[in-house]
């Protein structure tokens, strides 16, 4: 990239002043750039830490249910599965720095008596059902925080790249161009100098 300037000492300055913001807006996205680092790594840990304990309560989930299939009629177990409620999920987002963030909430409308009038093993599968769905939307909330950082650390690499390989050595260059040449002016305008003096002096 070379930036078409012409070259005066007014010209000079707004480019030194353009290469010190350059220079200040490149350091600060450096910054960020790290930090969004660190961020997507604690991301990564927390979401594995995660991952093992769904399937971890998955694997429990599972066992917990087909002792229970076992131990009731086909009928019983039919009857019950059509009083199960709904699942209502809610999405809040909220801004950190200048990233979107969301979490998210669940309820399950299932009828108080499914506890009452079961036995132990539904009991313990309903229950465990609500820990499996809790570690799966927390597993969504991480990977949708991860895939946010991810997009914005791909946005920021390109502008510290843009601003260090692109626009920063463009502008020094400008400005080695705008100073050659006002130097070259000066040597000429002082070798005129002289030569006035010269001719003066033998006149």
């Amino acid at each position: 990239m070379k930036l078409r300037v012409n070259p005066n000492r007014m010209q000079l300055l707004k480019l030194k002043k353009r290469e010190v913001i350059a220079k200040r807006g490149h350091s600060l996205l450096q910054d960020k750039l790290e930090k969004l680092l660190i961020s997507a790594h604690k991301t990564i840990k927390e979401l594995n830490g995660i991952f093992k304990q769904y399937l971890q309560e998955v694997d429990y989930f599972l066992k917990d249910f087909i002792i229970f299939r076992a131990q009731v009629s086909k009928d019983f177990y039919e009857n019950l599965v059509k009083d199960v409620g709904s699942l209502q999920i809610e999405e809040k987002r909220e801004q950190v720095f200048n990233l979107v963030l969301s979490s998210f909430t669940f309820e399950l409308s299932d009828k108080e008596y499914l506890l009452e009038n079961s036995s132990g093993s539904w009991d313990r599968v309903y229950l465990r059902r609500r820990v499996v769905l809790d570690r799966l939307f927390k597993l969504i909330e991480l990977y949708r925080k991860l895939e946010v950082i991810s997009e914005e650390l791909k946005r920021t690499r390109r502008r510290v790249n843009a601003l260090e390989y692109i626009l920063i050595p463009a502008i020094s260059q400008a400005i080695s161009h705008i100073e050659e040449k006002l130097e070259e002016i000066e040597r000429e305008f002082i070798s005129s100098l002289l030569r006035i003096k010269d001719i003066i002096r033998k006149g």
